[in-house]
């Protein structure tokens, strides 16, 4: 039988296993907690970093796997090229793209390079300031490459600026820090589907962020539809279609964070994956497409049909923070049920 080493074990993970397995795949999954919950349906689990490339390359020569893969992950994206790379595997991207996609501030300069709108910044290489003088406030300050919002804040002020510099130095490995003017306006999700070279939109949703914890950038909500003109749906196609080409992404998913502001758009950042938190449900639950089955299948070479359609008015994906606990009860759902919603 086929092997398939996955890196990570989250539940979304668990999807991924679930579509290895249906096309006939068994599956080592790599994670370095003692129990991830993909771990109850994965074939086998080796408890290692994905993010250790030289340990994860030994897993797929003992195991003489034919596939390594990933999904909804941004840190686990270098290790599966690279280790594709090495021992002649597809993979979605190659290794060097692989290491754009998580540096921001090499994202940057390929998105001026190419016409792609976004803030303008300065990199910090130190905890020195003075370089972005000339950028004007609020500003957002962030390791080059940390993953979703760690280390990242909004300062409203030069007195905050030095606390939200030593955060996000905290979280880099590479040293640096990038410091961006904040855009007003909506903040877009956009999860798109290269298809031989041709993007499209598959889903395009608005982030809420959470009232209490602004400053941080803490997602409580995605909704869909976003409240945009097909006008700008148009504009925001041809913007990922300008991202595939600027990084010859051919047969891959594009996740893009946009701002949107009465037909203004700025490109915040991108990665070629699916967005994690569930995200996969609520594309399937909303267009009628599955989006990890057309990720795998553009993997293996597999020729895919895009089509997706509205197969909802409205959709709305919550998120819940707590402390650890057991949820007591569920209350007003089989009301919501029989009304209809």
């Amino acid at each position: 039988m086929k092997k398939a080493v996955v890196l990570g074990g989250t539940h979304d993970h668990i999807s991924l296993i679930q579509t290895l397995k249906q096309k006939g795949f068994n599956t080592i999954l790599v994670d370095y907690l003692d129990a991830p919950p993909a771990a109850e349906i994965a074939d086998k689990h080796i408890k290692e970093s994905t993010v250790d490339k030289e340990t994860v390359l030994q897993i797929a020569k003992n195991e003489n796997a034919s596939l390594v893969i990933s999904t909804c992950i941004d840190s686990a994206l270098s290790t599966v090229a690279y280790v594709s790379e090495k021992l002649f595997l597809p993979c979605h991207v190659p290794y060097s793209t692989a290491l754009s996609l998580t540096n921001k501030s090499l994202m940057k300069e390929i998105f001026i390079k190419n016409g792609i709108p976004t803030s303008r910044y300065y990199v910090l290489n130190n905890k020195n300031c003075d370089s972005c003088n000339d950028l004007l406030f609020p500003l957002v300050v962030k390791p080059v490459d940390a993953n979703s919002s760690k280390g990242v804040t909004k300062v409203l002020n030069r007195k905050d600026l030095h606390n939200a510099v030593e955060t996000a130095f905290k979280f880099t490995l590479s040293g640096k820090v990038i410091i961006e003017e904040f855009k007003e306006g909506i903040e877009l999700s956009v999860d798109a589907l290269v298809v031989n070279g041709e993007a499209h939109l598959v889903m395009i949703s608005e982030n809420i962020k959470s009232a209490v914890n602004r400053g941080n950038f803490t997602i409580v909500k995605n909704r869909c539809p976003a409240e945009i003109s097909s006008a700008d749906e148009s504009a925001i196609l041809e913007i990922a279609g300008k991202i595939s080409e600027a990084y010859n992404i051919k047969n891959a998913p594009l996740l893009i964070q946009l701002i949107y502001n009465n037909g203004n758009i700025s490109v915040i950042e991108f990665s070629s994956r699916i967005g994690g938190g569930s995200k996969l449900h609520f594309i399937r639950r909303m267009k009628g497409f599955d989006l990890l089955d057309a990720f795998v299948d553009q993997i293996l070479g597999n020729e895919i049909e895009f089509a997706a359609d509205n197969q909802a008015n409205f959709g709305q994906m919550c998120y819940l923070y707590a402390n650890p606990g057991i949820i007591d009860s569920y209350c007003g759902f089989e009301m919501l049920k029989k009304t209809g919603v």
